[in-house]
């Protein structure tokens, strides 16, 4: 999990005897220099900066589509990778005695529920990561639900134990215990205050202009018991870097912020970046 990652890096910026550390952390990295802040006073102090890089610091919905689809198309590799990959997936499927290993595997890890939109998601954008439609009888004047007696209700799921209710039977192997330890975590970088960031020097780098998951379709009847709920992907936003979501890339800040088009490598391969950064820590 990000939280013993965390505690590993106290571990070693305690034995190199380090007084300040300036944190360049990418992606999932972003969790975990959260996460070492957040242990306690003594790290948060020793942190003279901390730079965010297209980081899901309040988790990201394509976490579900990777999970519930196997859906890894946004992420760079060649068509050799994949075929390898497609391979690797066949493997773990014998070894397992699975269909659908990956997903098997997914739901054994902490780290994972810890990149899942998190209880302070739905705060920063209006943009609910679930809707759902439901099929509803319509009042014919008699107590039987007759066929074409039935409408569509669709819904906005604005609440974070809602949207997780939905997950947890949705998601495949979903563990509710691994899930608690994902909150707990969230909760320790975050306060009353905000998020842990807010403590130190933080600078937000992040890209958009990429189609970028952002919502998905739960659909199922209150009318007939037989009915299969469906689970889809809506349309993408390009506020987002193909994975992370503006949003949670940033907290919303708008101060410190260094905004690059290009997908989730972008802020790592953009000279951009590094300019940023080589010239924050040269002025200071």
């Amino acid at each position: 999990s990000n939280a013993v990652s965390a505690e590993k890096l106290d571990a070693f910026i305690n034995e190199a005897g380090y007084d300040k550390v300036i944190l360049v952390a990418h992606s999932m990295g972003g969790l975990v220099a959260s996460g070492y802040m957040a242990i306690g006073e003594e790290q948060t102090n020793r942190v003279k900066n901390v730079f965010y890089l297209a980081s899901p610091l309040a988790g990201t919905p394509a976490t579900i589509d990777v999970w519930y689809n196997q859906d890894f198309s946004f992420l760079p590799g060649s068509d050799a990778f994949w075929e390898m990959f497609d391979n690797l997936k066949f493997l773990l499927s014998v070894a397992t005695l699975t269909s659908s290993p990956l997903q098997k595997l997914m739901s054994s890890y902490v780290s994972v529920y810890e990149l899942l939109p998190n209880q302070h998601y739905l705060s920063l954008t209006d943009i609910t990561y679930i809707n759902t439609k439901v099929i509803v009888p319509v009042d014919n004047g008699s107590d039987e639900v007759e066929i074409g007696d039935t409408d569509i209700l669709i819904e906005m799921v604005d609440t974070y134990t809602e949207s997780m209710n939905i997950l947890s039977n949705v998601l495949p192997y979903f563990n509710n215990a691994l899930m608690t330890k994902a909150e707990n975590f969230h909760d320790s970088c975050f306060s009353v205050d905000g998020h842990i960031s807010n403590s130190t020097n933080a600078h937000y780098i992040y890209a958009e202009g990429m189609d970028t998951v952002i919502k998905f379709i739960y659909m199922y009847s209150e009318v007939d018991e037989t009915y299969e709920p469906e689970f889809w992907l809506d349309l993408p936003t390009d506020d987002g870097d193909s994975l992370v979501p503006k949003w949670s890339a940033t907290l919303n800040s708008t101060i410190n912020a260094l905004e690059l088009f290009g997908d989730h490598m972008s802020p790592v391969n953009d000279s951009d970046s590094w300019y940023y950064i080589k010239n924050i820590i040269l002025e200071q």
